[in-house]
């Protein structure tokens, strides 16, 4: 499943040692962030709508770009849903 994303998404950490499982909700996040809609579509087929939903809707930080792909992906309508939302979001971009 990996060799189909771009490795540069996971520039944080050694790309050959992530476990498809153990990871999944750090490769999930990472794709909503910053793939392209193929790839957010190829994670979503592959990790399912519940695996991606809770992923996201759990995490402590996502970028907007990743809530609002989160939200058309898996047909979310409340951004309020997303933990991410209720942080003070620490970052200049």
């Amino acid at each position: 499943m990996l060799k189909k994303l771009n490795p540069v998404y996971f520039w944080d950490t050694n790309f050959t040692k992530l476990d498809e499982e153990k990871n999944a909700d750090y490769i999930i996040r990472r794709v909503f962030e910053l793939g392209d809609i193929d790839e957010i579509g190829y994670v979503h087929g592959w990790y399912g709508t519940e695996r991606c939903r809770e992923a996201l809707l759990n995490a402590e930080y996502l970028r907007e770009v990743a809530i609002i792909h989160g939200m058309v992906f898996l047909e979310i309508e409340d951004k309020a849903l997303f933990k991410s939302t209720t942080k003070k979001q620490h970052h200049l971009v």
